[in-house]
């Protein structure tokens, strides 16, 4: 499942997003103002076990990697019964 918006694509995860995701992720605010268990710094190996775990876990699909102007990020989103109830995309940095 893709949704092609205005300069925007949310799509599933790919393991080829692992090095995007290791560059949005290692931010040290960032992992200050989320749970102990998120690493920092955080590596292209930690991308990969999230990815796979993402890929292993994602049926249905609540994972989403959105790309803004060709650049990957990540999102997360929360489905409810019978619609989505919640969207996080982490696209800004928290300094």
């Amino acid at each position: 499942m893709e949704i092609d918006g205005d300069g925007f694509l949310l799509r599933p995860f790919e393991i080829t997003d692992q090095k995007a995701l290791a560059k949005h992720a290692n931010n040290e605010n960032i992992s200050s103002n989320l749970r102990d268990r998120f690493p920092y710094p955080y590596t292209e190996e930690d991308a990969e076990w999230f990815i796979k775990f993402v890929l292993e876990n994602n049926t249905p699909i609540k994972n989403f990697i959105i790309e803004i102007n060709g650049e990957t990020r990540r999102c997360h989103i929360i489905l409810g019964r019978r619609r989505c109830v919640q969207v996080e995309c982490r696209d800004r940095l928290l300094e």
